[in-house]
């Protein structure tokens, strides 16, 4: 998939780098040249398919990959094909970028008195549809 670009100075097309959010759901990145991903279709969602497969994107193909708190919606025996299809997707020099839920500040929120059902979401997401359940949870360490 290429996205192209009129130049400012009207003489042509130009390459825009091709860039996934992953597992958007309903916070999609609006500036810039962002395809927003998530499984299911809501408001500023462009393309609805399954983040570990990609299956409409090629190998080598996607410059940037960023996926907040979606690949921890996949088990620990399977987020690892997850990630490899990710890195197969980019050109080489490409980025992934990958935020998760931190295990060690949910611990220190509980322990600065921050009760267990408040934090439910942090651990298990919040579940109010199906598929929105967390499966694994990284710390620092885990995450490198």
């Amino acid at each position: 998939m290429v996205h192209r670009q009129q130049n400012s100075d009207g003489l042509g097309d130009s390459f825009l780098e091709l860039k996934l959010h992953l597992g958007c759901g309903g916070w999609p990145i609006k500036k810039g040249n962002w395809v927003n991903i998530d499984y299911r279709y809501q408001p500023g969602v462009d393309v609805v398919d399954n983040i570990g497969t990609l299956s409409r994107y090629k190998k080598d193909t996607v410059d940037v990959i960023y996926c907040a708190h979606a690949l921890d919606h996949f088990d620990r025996h399977t987020y690892p094909r997850v990630i490899d299809k990710w890195f197969e997707l980019l050109k080489p020099g490409g980025i992934v970028q990958i935020a998760t839920p931190d295990f060690d500040v949910i611990v220190d929120l509980y322990k600065s008195g921050i009760s267990v059902l408040d934090l439910t979401g942090s651990l298990y997401a919040n579940q109010e549809y199906e598929n929105n359940v967390r499966h694994f949870i990284w710390d620092y360490d885990a995450g490198k």
